[in-house]
C-alpha cells in the first residue's frame, strides 16, 4: 500500500491515513456481498489480480514504503485484525471484503464526477478505478482527471500528483506508483492488464525529481 496526501482522521469504524480510508479487517461475507454493477472480487478477477500484484503479500505486519504497517495484501493495520501470521487464503478473503467497499467508493465518486452510471462501465474500467481508490483514496477519482484522458502522455501528466509518497520527511516519486498508474490507465482504456506498460519507465526517469 502506498498513499497520497498526509491526513489522519477517524471516520466511523474506519481510519483515514494519508488520504486512504482504512477499513477494519473483514472477509467478503461480512462485508455484505458485492457492489452494484461490481467488477468482481473473485480470486481470478481482474481487480484482485491487479491489487495483489502491486500490494504484494505479507503474512505479518510490516511497514510499507511510507512506514505504515500493513499485512496481507496491503491491509493497513488499524487494530482488531486477526492474529498473525495470515495465510494467503485468509488475506485474499479479507482483501475481497475490502474491495467491495472500495468499489462502492469508486462508484460513488465516478457517478458524482461524470453523471454516468457505474454499471455501464466495462469490468476493466471498474477494476482500474477501484484499484486506484484502494491505493490512493477516492479523491483520485473525484479530483483526478486521468481516468478521462485518451492518450498516455495526457494521462501521465494528469496523475502527476498521484504517484508520489513521503519518505524520510521528503516527498518523492515512487517508481511502483508510476507503474501502477500506467497499468490502471491502460487497463481502463484498452482492457489489457499489463504490469509493464509502455512508457512508464521513461516518464518516471523524467519526473523522478
Amino acid at each position: 500500500m502506498a498513499t497520497v496526501g498526509a491526513v489522519i482522521a477517524i471516520v466511523g469504524a474506519a481510519v483515514v491515513v494519508f488520504g486512504r480510508l482504512m477499513l477494519p479487517a473483514r472477509s467478503r461475507s461480512s462485508a455484505g456481498g458485492t457492489s452494484e454493477g461490481g467488477s468482481g472480487t473473485g480470486a481470478d478477477s481482474i481487480l484482485v489480480q491487479l491489487v495483489k500484484h502491486y500490494e504484494g503479500f505479507s503474512a505479518t505486519a510490516k511497514p510499507d514504503p511510507l512506514g505504515i504497517p500493513t499485512i496481507g495484501y496491503g491491509h493497513v493495520v488499524v487494530g482488531g485484525e486477526p492474529p498473525a501470521p495470515w495465510s494467503e487464503r485468509q488475506a485474499a478473503e479479507i482483501l475481497a471484503g475490502e474491495l467491495v467497499e472500495y468499489e462502492n467508493m469508486a462508484r460513488d465518486r465516478w457517478e458524482e464526477k461524470t453523471g454516468q452510471p457505474w454499471q455501464d462501465l466495462t469490468e476493466s474500467k471498474r477494476a482500474a478505478y477501484t484499484s486506484a481508490v484502494y491505493n490512493a483514496g477516492p479523491t483520485i477519482i473525484s479530483s483526478g482527471s486521468w481516468p478521462l484522458k485518451t492518450n498516455p502522455t495526457e494521462a501521465a501528466q494528469a496523475f502527476y500528483s498521484w504517484s508520489t509518497g513521503v519518505s524520510g520527511g521528503k516527498r518523492i516519486r515512487l517508481a511502483g506508483l508510476v507503474r501502477r498508474r500506467f497499468t490502471e490507465w491502460k487497463l481502463a482504456r484498452t482492457g489489457i492488464l499489463d504490469f509493464q506498460p509502455a512508457g512508464w519507465q521513461a516518464w518516471y526517469n523524467q519526473h523522478r525529481g
